[in-house]
């Protein structure tokens, strides 16, 4: 016997707000409350699907495949699994599932960031501390979404504030992310000294199905939070 528990009143935080077209018509919002109920509304605020999750959402990001003429949904989850949702027939299908890590929202478990490619060519999952995980998208021969092996872009003795796809047209995908280095961190907080723990840009290129992440910029942007990508 399998016991699932509802609340008789849903959460009514919004955690994740996604913009995108997921039915290939117009413009939906998506909004994600209490990391456990996916909603979907149409331009004029009107509800057209509800669906609970039976875990609890990370991230969510949309991705739109080069020449594809809709969103997919990238869901993180404390199940350990990126999840690829398409909308069909108001409802949500998953069409693809990839495990990345252990259960739990852990602070080394890839998922609590997400970034993709402007151009839906790949994806980036980065862990609070260490971790990042890049998947390449593609289609097979029947046109559905496959995902390549994880490529690891890890580096050690850094915290990850964010991460952000960099538009560099059809050129090898390059990822940005706003990290802090920990590395003598634990003296800064021994003597209160932590005025000089700031963050750092780092650019990170995805070459084929190879990886390298280039030298830091050293440019310092103090205790930025987040990483917003403008368009030019």
């Amino acid at each position: 016997m399998h016991l699932y528990n509802l609340t008789l009143s849903p959460p009514t935080s919004i955690t994740h707000t996604l913009i995108g077209s997921f039915s290939a018509t117009k413009q939906e919002l998506i909004l994600v409350r209490g990391a456990t109920i996916l909603e979907l509304y149409n331009d004029q605020l009107i509800k057209i699907a509800t669906h609970r999750i039976i875990g609890l959402i990370r991230t969510i990001a949309a991705v739109r495949l080069t020449g594809a003429g809709r969103d997919y949904i990238t869901i993180t989850s404390d199940s350990g699994y990126i999840t690829i949702l398409e909308f069909q027939n108001n409802e949500f299908k998953a069409v693809h599932n990839e495990l990345f890590g252990k259960s739990g929202v852990r602070r080394v478990t890839p998922g609590q960031y997400i970034a993709q490619d402007p151009k839906g060519r790949a994806i980036m999952l980065a862990a609070l501390e260490k971790n990042k995980l890049v998947y390449i998208l593609n289609r097979d021969i029947n046109t559905k979404i496959t995902i390549s092996s994880p490529l690891e872009a890890h580096k050690q003795n850094t915290h990850t504030h964010d991460i952000v796809g960099v538009d560099v047209g059809f050129d090898n995908p390059i990822f940005a992310a706003l990290e802090v280095d920990c590395t003598d961190s634990d003296e800064a907080y021994r003597t209160n000294n932590t005025e000089n723990t700031e963050g750092d840009v780092t650019p990170i290129k995805v070459k084929s199905l190879q990886q390298f992440r280039a030298v830091c910029y050293g440019h310092s942007f103090g205790r930025a939070q987040r990483l917003p990508a403008l368009p030019q």
